[in-house]
């Protein structure tokens, strides 16, 4: 969606959201850090945050975008042979 994001740092989110970068970690079973979080996120300055979701989206179309998948696939069946 192109906005940084607060996660709980937990299975694959671990792989794709990049602390600092495009999203947060916080420990959402926190009531008190998930606040914290919500309140540090919320006082980063508006272009920032924008930035941020840039970086973000490129990084999931570069990543996720068929293309890059099909040569992945490639290379682990050419990596097999």
């Amino acid at each position: 969606a192109g906005r940084p994001v607060i996660v709980n740092p937990i299975g694959g989110l671990r792989e794709q959201i990049i602390d600092g970068f495009n999203g947060f970690y916080v420990n959402c079973y926190d009531v008190d850090e998930l606040a914290k979080g919500i309140i540090n996120i919320s006082e980063i300055p508006k272009q920032t945050l924008l930035q941020m979701g840039l970086k973000a989206r490129e990084d999931v179309l570069k990543r996720f975008c068929p293309e890059e998948r099909m040569r992945k696939l490639i290379r682990v069946y050419e990596s097999a042979i």
